[in-house]
Formats: structure tokens, sequence, C-alpha cells
């Protein structure tokens, strides 16, 4: 591993450690579960959601090794809320346009649409 390397890792680990770690971290990999356990620090507001139900709930889906592709499908993003797959997720509520929700043709969809613009639910 060149230094450089070796160094940036390290400062890695010293900064997941002090920010994730307490007495009861026995190392990094707890202090990295901690972390990815943790919320979020984006405000729902400003996260983009998923174009069917309109979940924050969405995450990039990555290759896995072992998965034929006949049974990938379509999309590079993933809902966990309503497990649809698709390319395009919706932007964030702080960046809504009247336009957009004039472009959502479901019925269902719309309302779903305006109860987390104007309720914030989920």
């Amino acid at each position: 591993m060149s230094s450089q390397r070796g160094e940036r890792v390290e400062r890695l680990r010293e900064t997941l450690l002090n920010n994730w770690g307490d007495d009861e971290t026995q190392g990094v990999s707890e202090a990295l579960e901690r972390a990815e356990l943790a919320a979020s620090s984006t405000p729902k507001e400003e996260m983009k959601r998923c174009p069917r139900c309109f979940s924050v709930k969405i995450h990039f889906k990555t290759s896995t090794l072992g998965w034929r592709d006949v049974e990938r499908r379509e999309g590079s993003h993933k809902c966990s809320e309503c497990c649809s797959h698709f390319s395009n997720p919706h932007p964030p509520i702080s960046e809504y346009r009247e336009d957009l929700f004039a472009e959502i043709d479901d019925a269902e969809c719309r309302a779903r649409w305006l109860a987390v613009y104007l309720w914030g639910e989920q």
C-alpha cells in the first residue's frame, strides 16, 4: 500500500471512530455499522423521491455478482418502500414545480404527491 493511500485510510479510520465510536465500540466495523444505521443528515424535503409512491427510501442499485441479467429489472434505482425500479427519481419537495404535478397521469399518484407535498406524509 502506498504511503499516501495508507495515510488516507488511517485518517478515514480515525474520523469514523471519532464520529461513531464510543466506549462500547470495539473497532471500525462496529463504528461503520452505527454510521450506516444513523438517520440521514439531509432533510427529507431535500431528498429525491420514488416516482410511484413518493417515498424517500430509494437507493442506487449496484451490480451484484451472481445475478443473471434476465432476473435484473430495468432502472438504476430501487424503492425500499414499494419495490419499484426506475431510472429517474422525482425531484425533492424543495424543488416542487406545478408543471411536475401536471406530468403525473395516475390519479392515485397525484393524491400521494399532494399528501407528501402538503402534509409531509411519507
